[in-house]
């Protein structure tokens, strides 16, 4: 399992409630609501709790949740420009673009059952 401590379980338990109401979330608003970091310093840490959860579930990486204030109200917000080269690099695309990977990630951490799954 990936090692992590309390910023991550904050980011995950903030995560985890966006999925939980179909959501997503700009870096901007997620320093903020975990109280913690600068938006340009997250990736390393989006990308600690996305291998975990992925690693948990096998299939989501839950920073797709996380995306670029400019595209947050677009039919398909983007996360960060870290998000695609992790994914990339855990998973085969089967011939997916970009935009396809966002969505089914996105759909994927909204159909998650995320109780009991992240120890607050």
């Amino acid at each position: 399992m990936k090692t992590i401590n309390e910023i991550h379980l904050k980011i995950a338990e903030e995560l985890i409630k966006c999925a939980q109401s179909n959501s997503v979330i700009s870096y901007t608003e997620l320093c903020e609501r975990i109280g913690s970091g600068s938006p340009r310093r997250m990736g390393p840490k989006l990308e600690q709790v996305s291998l975990l959860t992925y690693e948990m579930t096998g299939k989501i990486f839950l920073s797709v949740l996380v995306v670029l204030q400019e595209t947050k109200t677009s039919s398909n917000p983007h996360p960060g420009s870290g998000f695609l080269p992790m994914y990339d690099r855990e998973c085969k695309r089967n011939n997916m673009s970009d935009e396809e990977v966002i969505r089914a990630q996105r759909q994927l951490a909204y159909e998650q059952d995320w109780s009991g799954l992240i120890p607050f």
